[in-house]
């Protein structure tokens, strides 16, 4: 099955940091857009700073925010130390059988210092914008329950310890699959390109951490009732 083939272009160079951060907030969102979280990542957060203990149904919701809190922060390391042109979102039962795979492709898109990047709010919205107008994850909540996997094709030589190195790792051509190709529209971009890398000196990084998609447990009804409390 052929790559559907989405292109997102910015005006500007973006800061590595920007770029990690990036990285987060899609995969986040593809979680909740394909049905894996009951509501957007930054509410359901949200929800659970407010609750003084976690019931016993709400359990499973909270290992998982804990979870990508901890991806969340190994994942700004990794972007600090290698340059990343590559990510796979992977949803389904392994690497090797996903349902859906999308990849990221930041070979094109210039890399800029803090002082001369996008502002990373400004850079977010466009980004996401775009995301929305192709319809990249397709309509909401059409993914069974499953398991998310997260890969980064990076140095082999990065000195991260926290992601595993997947040495003879191939992506899969089997389910779904999106390719989300980012580039600068500058007539002379600043910063560098990521280029494609060496295939010698590259290899995929696989978060170590199972994120499990969960069910609503009512998480929903909740934050109504907290937002209702505090209007």
């Amino acid at each position: 099955m052929s790559a559907r083939r989405c292109e997102v272009t910015v005006r500007g160079a973006v800061s590595q940091r920007s770029l990690g951060a990036l990285v987060w907030e899609i995969f986040a969102h593809a979680l909740y857009q394909r049905g894996q979280l009951p509501l957007p990542y930054p509410q359901l957060l949200h929800f659970h700073s407010h609750l003084a203990e976690v019931p016993p149904r709400l359990r499973q919701e909270a290992r998982m925010l804990t979870a990508l809190h901890e991806l969340s922060g190994h994942l700004e390391t990794l972007f600090s130390l290698s340059h990343v042109p590559r990510v796979l979102i992977l949803l389904g039962p392994s690497p090797m059988s996903p349902l859906e795979l999308y990849e990221l492709d930041f070979h094109e898109l210039a890399l800029g210092g803090s002082g001369d990047s996008l502002c990373h709010a400004r850079y977010s919205r466009h980004v996401f914008h775009s995301l929305f107008v192709q319809n990249v994850f397709g309509e909401p909540r059409a993914l069974p329950v499953t398991s998310a996997t997260l890969l980064l094709w990076a140095h082999r030589d990065c000195g991260v310890d926290w992601f595993k190195p997947k040495l003879n790792y191939k992506p899969p051509n089997r389910g779904r699959r999106v390719v989300v190709a980012f580039s600068n529209s500058l007539e002379e971009p600043l910063g560098t390109a990521l280029g494609q890398p060496c295939e010698d000196d590259c290899v995929w990084f696989q978060a170590p951490v199972a994120i499990k998609g969960v069910l609503d447990s009512g998480s929903g009804q909740g934050l109504e009732g907290l937002m209702d409390g505090t209007s």
